[in-house]
């Protein structure tokens, strides 16, 4: 099923509407974030994920880690303790865990990887 576009209109508060362009994210690959929970991170960790999103365009749609569906998993962790491994179990699906902002590239790798191996 190829994307299917829809277009909105959002008021800009005085009368007119400004549309927005809208593509439905079905066919994107869907990659669950997980956080680690911050207490001594060593870098901007919503930063990355932000840089990643930039660099990786409409090939992906990116969700909390709460979410169920996903179908790859980003571990962001802030430091080398890497907490956000804690009471998980990622076995059963891809993931990659990075602890510091210079494992940006080794997301992007990762993310190309899996686009390739699953056939995305």
């Amino acid at each position: 099923m190829g994307n299917v576009s829809f277009v909105i209109f959002l008021s800009r508060g005085d009368g007119s509407n400004l549309p927005i362009p809208f593509i439905e994210e079905m066919d994107k690959k869907r990659i669950g974030i997980k956080y680690c929970g911050g207490c001594n991170p060593s870098y901007e960790r919503v930063e990355l994920v932000k840089k990643v999103q930039f660099l990786t365009g409409e090939r992906f749609h990116f969700l909390h880690f709460d979410q169920k569906g996903f179908d790859g998993l980003l571990l962001i962790q802030g430091c080398e303790r890497a907490c956000a491994m804690e009471n998980l179990n990622p076995k059963e699906i891809p993931h990659l865990s990075i602890t510091k902002e210079s494992d940006l590239k080794k997301i992007i790798n990762w993310l190309d990887h899996f686009i390739e191996k699953t056939g995305g």
